[in-house]
């Protein structure tokens, strides 16, 4: 994120790190992995199905509730975060 997002304005406010431009697609990158992450663990887990106990299913359980937690906090981040520091102007 520091080579793309200029970071001399963070110090005083963070505000102007989230309006910038490039704040969009910065975080759109780590929302869209969340996102094949989510999707990526149950795909994994029913290809190893057969090695796996009960526990393996609990701990994928697990994972996905937590990933689809921290997607959450991605696409706020990511779309209203922005719209929310315009709109206090």
């Amino acid at each position: 994120m520091p080579l793309i997002l200029p970071l001399a304005d963070t110090e005083d406010k963070f505000q102007h790190l989230v309006l910038d431009p490039q704040w969009t697609a910065v975080n759109l990158i780590g929302l869209i992995a969340v996102i094949l992450l989510t999707l990526g663990f149950p795909g994994f887990y029913l290809k190893q199905e057969g090695n796996q106990k009960s526990l393996g299913f609990i701990s994928v359980l697990l994972a996905c509730s937590g990933l689809i937690l921290y997607a959450c906090i991605q696409y706020y981040k990511t779309l209203l975060w922005p719209a929310v520091e315009l709109r206090k102007d």
